[in-house]
């Protein structure tokens, strides 16, 4: 099989979607058939992971893929469980690792059962950031957070604050567009270009609101609409993913692209289509801006 490849770009999938349904061996043969180049894995808990990550590593390797990263492990403020995650994801060649942030409050819902401020969940994650750094020296991973919607870490203008003077090899970024889209929005060139060499790679999906009053109420004496953030096709959201390869081009980025999110009802179909969609947004877009120029700031 020739294997899709697009200016550079990597095509990757994460695992979280299929790890319930399918075994490692199915889901690395399934990534290969859609014409992929290589499996964002997702452990199990720090107890299980040790018996799965060598297969993760094996049935990979027999299919001819790559592993740009190892994700769900523990927060990352808590350097001693980072290290024993580290020693396993080291012990098998591993290069990134995603560790957790702090929660935030995500809505008013959530909100109102929030204990800590932004400001000390803020600080939480910088000092947990600066341990990381000794970290990377020691095992040689880059430890990589994800921006998302609900964490300290929701925009690249955060991300950017919370990275200051720390070394983008140790500590880096999954930029996730679509994220950004529910909360920390920033459009996708000014993000890609603040996070600058923090932007380790980058998590594909699409997302719409819909109206949702199915869960409790915290004011049921006070009309009014409640919404929640529904997972779709990467056509059918909010999110222009022409848009976002623009950004990833101008700016001169072309790592890794990793799929999640999808529907895991035909993921061949599915994965294929998310993949070919993606690579006509790639050449479709321009690689350089062009005038005119916008003249606000002249």
């Amino acid at each position: 099989m020739i294997m899709a490849k697009s200016s550079g770009f990597k095509f990757a999938v994460n695992t979280n979607a299929l790890r319930n349904s399918l075994k490692p061996a199915e889901i690395a043969v399934l990534v290969k058939k859609a014409g992929y180049h290589g499996i964002e894995w997702g452990l199990p808990s720090l107890d299980d992971s040790p018996a799965c990550i060598k297969e993760m590593g094996q049935v990979a390797q027999d299919q001819g893929l790559e592993i740009p990263a190892y994700i769900n492990a523990g927060q990352l403020w808590k350097t001693d469980v980072i290290r024993k995650w580290s020693d396993m994801v080291a012990a098998v060649g591993g290069k990134k690792l995603r560790v957790g942030q702090p929660w935030v409050s995500f809505g008013f819902d959530q909100s109102v059962h929030q204990r800590d401020s932004f400001n000390t969940l803020y600080k939480l994650m910088r000092d947990g950031m600066e341990k990381l750094v000794p970290l990377y020296k020691e095992y040689g991973i880059q430890y990589v957070v994800e921006i998302h919607m609900g964490g300290v870490a929701t925009s690249a203008a955060t991300a950017w604050t919370l990275a200051q003077g720390l070394d983008p090899a140790a500590v880096g970024f999954i930029y996730d567009p679509a994220n950004t889209i529910c909360e920390g929005f920033f459009r996708p060139r000014s993000s890609v270009e603040m996070l600058g060499r923090h932007l380790s790679y980058v998590h594909v999906k699409n997302l719409v609101l819909e109206e949702d009053n199915t869960q409790p109420d915290p004011t049921p004496t006070v009309a009014r609409k409640r919404f929640r953030w529904k997972s779709v096709g990467l056509t059918e959201g909010m999110l222009d993913w022409a848009e976002v390869m623009f950004a990833l081009k101008v700016t001169g980025w072309n790592g890794w692209l990793s799929m999640e999110e999808f529907s895991i009802k035909k993921p061949l179909e599915e994965l294929t289509a998310r993949r070919r969609f993606i690579e006509d947004c790639i050449a479709a877009v321009p690689g350089q801006s062009s005038p005119p120029y916008a003249q606000n700031n002249d």
